[in-house]
């Protein structure tokens, strides 16, 4: 349920031992992934968190590590293509629907969101309608359907939009996370046999027998791998 230091050391150091360069983010993991691929560093990211998508991230794969699901990949020009949806507009949907940042709005869901983003032309117009609408009973007369229905919705969960909405320090947590923007590239080196054996049979309790029998098969295919590039 948590991740420990003890984790994290012992990560660290079975990359090393396979040859798997890799860094810490300062902050992060999503936002600095973004980073490195802004940076031409990798070719993708591998993350199941939506937030990704707010730091930056443009190539995501998702479902790799479940093999009960398909790998699915998710490109930043198709969605803005076809959904007509960037970055500027996630963030907008973050603040709707809620995120590791902030709350959202009670009542709003996924398509709610995306009809109020298609309806309005920012959350700042979004708040001005909603202020109005509470003050000036005149204006109500002329709402459509879809703005009746949805001030209705948010009356009725007592929405307040406070003086913070659109929060800026949440927009800008994305828009301009803490990250490491050093372009050395990667070095890759071939797993260490001896150190691994000695890891996994101090960590797992393997035998070096049975780290010999699921390893070597790996390393003859990466030196495979290698030979065929």
């Amino acid at each position: 349920d948590e991740v420990t230091t003890d984790m994290i050391s012992d990560v660290q150091e079975l990359l090393s031992r396979f040859g798997i360069p890799f860094i810490m983010a300062p902050m992060e993991a999503e936002a600095q992934c973004a980073e490195l691929l802004k940076l031409s560093l990798v070719d993708g990211i591998i993350t199941d968190d939506s937030d990704v998508f707010l730091f930056g991230g443009t190539k995501i794969y998702k479902n790799i590590f479940q093999d009960k699901k398909y790998v699915e990949f998710y490109d930043y020009n198709t969605i803005e293509e076809k959904l007509g949806l960037n970055r500027d507009n996630m963030i907008e949907l973050a603040l709707l629907l809620g995120s590791d940042y902030t709350t959202g709005i009670k009542s709003m869901g996924p398509v709610s969101s995306m009809e109020v983003l298609a309806e309005f032309k920012n959350l700042k117009a979004f708040k001005k309608w909603y202020e109005e609408g509470q003050f000036d009973k005149a204006k109500l007369q002329n709402e459509d359907k879809f703005k009746k229905d949805l001030r209705k919705r948010l009356v009725r969960n007592e929405i307040v939009l406070d003086s913070e909405f659109p929060n800026k320090m949440v927009v800008n947590a994305y828009m301009n996370p803490e990250v490491d923007h050093d372009k050395t590239p990667f070095q890759w080196s071939v797993p260490d046999l001896d150190m691994l054996r000695k890891f996994l049979q101090n960590h797992i309790g393997w035998s070096w027998e049975k780290t010999d029998e699921v390893l070597i098969p790996l390393i003859r295919d990466i030196n495979k791998r290698k030979q065929q590039k």
